[in-house]
């Protein structure tokens, strides 16, 4: 594939944190490095303490290497490439996210862009059912999301290193571990900045989901934290998961085993509220295949609805504390 320059003006550094990413990280990097039509200036990996063959899979030409001796959480990992980095636009992307930053366009278009992300695309590498309907489900809710997006994401996403900079960077905190670039994305938001989502620059992920890793990315390192930043910000967003769709879902996904009475009606919503992702399902794969999701993505809103529910007792308990220890 030939190479082209990156946009006029705009100098890139491309930001890799691992942690025993090494079944993924060489195509990661390979996208990067070979395949890319718009090479980065740099690009950076730092790995976090990694105890596998991570290390020795980022030592190869073209990459700058950085290693921590503990493992201090992907918002201090990230923030400390950003502080070594030394391009006008940093690009975050996922060691299992193989992918060319085709995105830093908007950046050299215009002059108030202050972030954009991107979307996974439609053909993952994993191909067990649990792995399609995960990384589909995230195709889908970014390619129906709003152009003006209300957070960042890290599997693909660019900002500013000014404006990274003036914001503060990744919280490193709270939310270090979990939806940091989440809590990123709406800080960048307060601070009057724009984030855009373009659909069109897609990156294959490379990760294998079970239904174990699914449940428990999505309860502990989704729902309930994001539960929490809504709450500590008593703002609900309405933007790629948090839609009124999405909350319906969960509503359904709760009442569905609740009672005999209601599992029909509750079963018709839900799939009613879904059905344009189920028929993208069905454009995919057919309805054989599509309908034999539903159990996956029922668990999946409730699971979520789990989450929101711990997140709030405790969010309640931490303000109960606190009055009791002021007292």
């Amino acid at each position: 594939m030939s190479k082209a320059t990156p946009p006029a003006g705009v100098s890139l550094s491309v930001i890799v944190p691992c942690f025993n990413a090494a079944a993924t990280l060489g195509a990661c990097l390979g996208a990067l490095l070979e395949h890319s039509r718009v090479p980065a200036d740099e690009v950076i990996v730092v790995d976090n303490a990694s105890q596998d063959r991570s290390v020795a899979v980022a030592s190869r030409p073209g990459v700058e290497l950085i290693t921590a001796e503990t493992n201090a959480g992907p918002g201090v990992a990230r923030n400390l490439s950003a502080a070594h980095a030394g391009g006008e636009v940093l690009v975050f992307v996922d060691a299992d996210v193989a992918v060319a930053p085709g995105l830093v366009r908007h950046f050299a278009e215009d002059a108030d862009c202050a972030a954009v992300i991107g979307s996974y695309d439609s053909e993952p590498e994993a191909r067990n059912p649990v792995s399609e309907y995960r990384n589909l489900l995230h195709y889908y809710v970014h390619q129906q999301a709003p152009e003006q997006a209300l957070h960042f994401w890290t599997g693909l996403g660019a900002v500013r290193k000014s404006i990274f900079d003036a914001v503060g960077g990744f919280d490193v905190a709270e939310f270090n571990r979990a939806i940091e670039d989440v809590e990123l994305g709406y800080r960048l938001r307060d601070a009057g900045y724009r984030i855009r989502l373009d659909r069109a620059v897609q990156g294959k992920h490379l990760k294998r989901w079970t239904f174990d890793s699914m449940a428990r990315t999505d309860l502990f390192l989704r729902a309930i934290p994001w539960t929490r930043l809504i709450l500590t910000r008593t703002e609900m967003p309405t933007d790629f998961s948090l839609g009124w769709g999405q909350r319906v879902s969960v509503i359904m996904a709760w009442l569905l085993p609740s009672a005999l009475l209601v599992v029909l009606p509750a079963l018709g919503l839900f799939v009613g509220v879904n059905l344009g992702f189920f028929r993208f399902l069905y454009v995919q794969w057919g309805w054989a295949r599509a309908l034999a999701t539903l159990p996956l993505h029922w668990f999946y809103h409730f699971n979520s609805g789990l989450g929101f529910i711990l997140g709030v007792i405790g969010f309640g308990w931490r303000g109960v504390k606190a009055r009791l220890q002021g007292g």
